[in-house]
Parts: structure tokens; sequence; C-alpha cells
């Protein structure tokens, strides 16, 4: 094996050590600040079982949507967070600092800028300086990100609306 070779495997078994000793540090600062769940008994009056399980549905259709337009680590938790901030921001017409994208996914700091490396690399996310102050950049989405939020977004909303209609075909044939 070429010596080139050999270093650039030492650089990622040292990257992939890292994020695996990060993560565990991470897990166990969760794990410091969890608090048991308390226990309670649950009532129909609120909301039905069958109410409930169309949620659950519908919980699962999203992630399957989300899966259909990004990769896998993007669909879910901090990264997909981050670009729901970005695009409700962007609809508002408001520029966002990468400090406020990266507390929007609401994980520790470090793990928001790497998912944000990644949405930048991706071709999702894209970098903006601010005219009015040269150390401050703010984060946006690009076409592409964009195009890809709305499309996930869609999707959800058709699979939600596609459960409902199932739902209520299914009280109908029982009332």
């Amino acid at each position: 094996m070429k010596k080139e070779n050999v270093a650039e495997l030492r650089d990622l078994a040292t990257r992939i050590l890292g994020l695996t000793e990060e993560q565990g540090a991470t897990i166990e600062l969760y794990r410091q600040d969890a608090k048991p769940i308390q226990t309670f008994e649950y009532s129909t009056d609120l909301i039905g079982h069958d109410e409930l399980w169309r949620a659950a549905r519908k919980a699962l259709a999203r992630k399957k949507a989300r899966a259909e337009f990004l990769p896998a680590e993007m669909s879910t938790g901090a990264c997909w967070t981050m670009l729901l901030d970005l695009f409700d921001n962007e609809r508002r017409q408001k520029q966002v600092s990468i400090t406020s994208v990266c507390s929007a996914a609401m994980v520790p700091t470090t793990t928001a800028l790497r998912y944000l490396g990644l949405l930048f690399t991706m071709g999702l996310v894209e970098r903006l300086n601010d005219p009015s102050d040269a150390r401050r950049v703010h984060v946006r989405l690009t076409r592409q990100g964009d195009a890809a939020v709305k499309h996930t977004l869609q999707r959800q909303i058709e699979v939600e609306r596609r459960i409902d209609e199932e739902g209520l075909k299914e009280n109908h044939l029982r009332g």
C-alpha cells in the first residue's frame, strides 16, 4: 500500500474516532440532563385511538417523504430542522446567521456546524457575506435546497391527506 493511501486511511480513522468520541460525549451530556419520564394514565376522551394511529402513520409517512428527496443523514433531526428554519425565515424575508441556524437545530453547536457543513457540501445551503458587517455571514437555501424542501413538504402533505381520507372512509364504513 502506498504511503499516501496509508496516510489517508490513518487520517480517516482519526476523524472517525473523533466523531465517535464526540457522539459518546453528546450522548453522555443528554444522559446527564435526562429526567425520568413521568408515568401517567392516558385518557381516550381527549383523542381516540384511531386518530393517534393516523398521527403515527403520518409521522412515518413524513419521514419516508423526506428520505425520498434528501439523503438519509439530512432527512432527520438537526439537518431537517435547519432546512425548515431557513425555509421559514426566507418566507418571512429574514436573514439567518450561522449562529441562528445552529441554534435552531437544537443540538450541540459543534454537531450543528458539522451538519451545516454537510448542507453546504451537498449544495442545499449557501453562505452570504453581510455587506454591513464583514465579520457576519448569513446562510440561505440554494435553489436546489429550496426545491428539496418544497418537494418534501408537498409529498408529506399529499401523504397526510391520503391517510386522512382513508380514516374518513374507515369511519364511514363503521358508522
